[in-house]
């Protein structure tokens, strides 16, 4: 005998769509609200990310001032050793000029390119020091040590070599003495800061 089995229907009214669809919609608004919390999270990390990197560079810890020039002792320290050799084989006789000792003691004659560094603020970023260094002040162009010969207090002939550019830390080295030196004392006027420029330009003229 067949045996028929009811099927069961799930009866669905017909106001059934508009709360799927309402459903729909409140999860779309919710994760739309979502993104835009993680974008404001994002855009105020950000803004106080930058709002420190300002404060830091408004307010250096120190300030350095740049050390001798690398280019300007390689120079120096390259003559004076040139004519210590000259000396050396000809019985303690200076060269009258750094011209003589090319091309057997210096392969050319050694010209001085140092640069001016000035004195930087020391901050966490370094972003003002780097931009004084892009904006500082451009020495002329490049010079032959300066040479000179002359009598310590015994009657011996000394000789004095020494940079003559314009940048700060410039070498000179004394045969009396024996020693490299640097002075500071011919640094041109320091230039204002990346912090003077900046507040300068929203002062009232």
């Amino acid at each position: 005998m067949l045996h028929l089995t009811p099927v069961k229907r799930h009866f669905r009214p017909s106001w059934s769509p508009y709360y799927n669809h309402l459903g729909i919609s409140l999860m779309m608004i919710s994760e739309k609200k979502k993104v835009d919390r993680r974008k404001v999270t994002i855009a105020v990390i950000l803004t106080a990310f930058l709002g420190f990197i300002v404060w830091t560079e408004l307010h250096p810890y120190g300030v350095a001032c740049g050390g001798i020039s690398t280019m300007c002792s390689m120079t120096v320290s390259q003559c004076a050793g040139a004519v210590t050799m000259y000396a050396l084989e000809n019985d303690g006789a200076l060269p009258d000029s750094l011209e003589i000792l090319v091309p057997e003691y210096l392969p050319r004659t050694p010209t001085c390119c140092g640069s001016f560094n000035g004195c930087r603020p020391l901050t966490l970023f370094q972003i003002q020091s780097n931009l004084d260094t892009l904006l500082s002040h451009n020495p002329g162009p490049e010079r032959v040590p300066e040479y000179r010969i002359y009598e310590d207090d015994f009657g011996r002939q000394q000789f004095k070599v020494f940079c003559t550019r314009d940048h700060n830390g410039r070498c000179r080295y004394s045969s009396e003495t024996e020693d490299f030196e640097a002075d500071w004392d011919w640094s041109p006027p320091q230039r204002p800061g990346f912090r003077q420029r900046a507040l300068s330009l929203f002062r009232w003229r």
